[in-house]
């Protein structure tokens, strides 16, 4: 990999990693209203979403997100409406604005944690575009060492 290619991968990286994401909000979030115990599935299910996209990027499901517009348009809007449920479902919630923090850990359970951290985070399309680009960057870095040899 050429250098100029190895610091854009690494500033791209650092500006999506520091960038709060709608997976670290919610988890942001959840860790307030239910515990760093409790968050860990939330976490758990990030991880997971993250994880399959990496394999289907690894099958080329990627390469037709990212060349699709419908594809990579019906997970975008997928991920905005899911957002919107779910920040309007906390607008609405019975809280009467005062909870105690240990009434509040014990509401809701594991599973439902982690299938929120992990539709949040399936239902992003940059992380399968970014898995895509950086995969083809190492594709193209395999190939120029396997080219010379």
């Amino acid at each position: 990999m050429e250098f100029d290619t190895w610091v854009a991968f690494v500033v791209a990286s650092l500006v999506l990693t520091l960038t709060p994401g709608p997976s670290i909000l919610l988890g942001m979030s959840h860790s307030i209203a239910y515990g760093f115990n409790k968050t860990i599935f939330t976490a758990l299910g990030d991880i997971t979403a993250n994880f399959l996209q990496m394999v289907l990027v690894s099958l080329g499901l990627g390469l037709i997100i990212a060349a699709s517009d419908v594809a990579f348009s019906f997970i975008k809007w997928f991920g905005i409406i899911f957002l919107i449920w779910m920040g309007v479902k906390a607008i609405f919630s019975k809280s009467s604005g005062i909870v105690k923090t240990s009434d509040l850990k014990e509401t809701c359970s594991r599973r439902k944690l982690f299938f929120s951290g992990f539709l949040v985070a399936a239902s992003n399309p940059k992380a399968l575009v970014f898995l895509q680009l950086s995969s083809l960057s190492s594709l193209t870095l395999n190939y120029r060492i396997f080219s010379r040899c």
